[in-house]
């Protein structure tokens, strides 16, 4: 084989590596884009996840993981705003005080209980969404309802708060911030 052969044998082997590389790089940007797609779901799906993680493996919510009080649940689950605010009510809380917020507010109770749950979506736009969770406590006749206000960061719905609408009523925001001393 001649020179000009062998130099035109090398560009065509080293186009095709370049080939394949390109296409496997832009396979996985591909797949990772997908993923982040998936795992931002719609805001309903974000509530139905925040239950599921809350009622835990067994599924009885007495070993789930609170998005309220769960360090990576939080990040996972929360808006950075709500985040924020978490924090600095914990930082203001006196050692060995309980903070503003003494309850889990995915089941507005001290003490696990979700029956019956059902969540609808009451409205979206393309950065905000408004999910209801109801469900029974316990032996409690009257369903807790609660309001979830999504917002879209990064391309994913998080909670920035949840709304007490039922007979107890009380609004997430307004408590770690200091803004409902009768909650």
């Amino acid at each position: 084989m001649n020179e000009r052969g062998k130099s035109l044998r090398r560009e065509t082997s080293a186009l095709s590596r370049r080939g394949v590389l390109l296409f496997i790089v832009f396979g996985a940007v591909v797949g990772v884009n997908r993923a982040a797609v998936a795992a931002a779901g719609s805001p309903s799906d974000v509530v139905a996840a925040i239950y599921k993680a809350a009622a835990g493996p067994g599924g009885k919510y007495d070993d789930g993981a609170s998005i309220f009080f769960d360090p990576a649940s939080r990040k996972r689950f929360l808006s950075k705003n709500l985040e924020v605010e978490l924090k600095a009510m914990e930082k203001r809380t006196p050692k060995g005080d309980e903070p503003d917020l003494d309850f889990d507010p995915v089941c507005a109770c001290n003490d696990p209980s979700v029956l019956d749950l059902k969540i609808t979506m009451e409205s979206q736009t393309d950065t905000q969404a408004v999910v209801v969770a109801n469900f029974q406590s316990h032996d409690e006749k009257d369903r807790i309802v609660l309001r979830y206000l999504l917002v879209k960061e990064n391309g994913a719905w998080k909670v920035d708060d949840i709304i007490s609408t039922g007979k107890d009523k009380w609004q997430v925001s307004k408590i770690v911030t200091g803004q409902c001393p009768n909650c």
